[in-house]
């Protein structure tokens, strides 16, 4: 799990060095911040959908503080819908 939230983290990372604050507002669905295939929106479901999947066929539920590390990294993202997102996952998942 750990390593599942490292790689979140450097993808929110990326974001916010290629991010310009004018992006914030901008639909996820437009957004190309890794690689020109792939938006933004793709990006974090495809990530979260794997840390969900993980977590169910591991039988194993997300602790606390693995909860919060994906929650500050969405909710302090230079993208203003993913918070947004955050708790449709949330509300799916848990």
């Amino acid at each position: 799990m750990d390593n599942l939230l490292s790689n979140l983290a450097n993808y929110f990372k990326i974001i916010g060095e290629k991010t310009e604050k004018d992006q914030a507002n901008l639909d996820r669905s437009i957004i190309f911040v890794c690689n020109p295939r792939f938006h933004h929106q793709s990006e974090v479901e495809e990530r979260l959908q794997f840390i969900q999947e993980i977590v169910s066929a591991a039988k194993f539920s997300i602790s606390k503080v693995q909860l919060k590390v994906i929650y500050d990294l969405l909710s302090s993202s230079p993208i203003a819908s993913d918070q947004k997102y955050f708790l449709e996952w949330c509300r799916k998942a848990c």
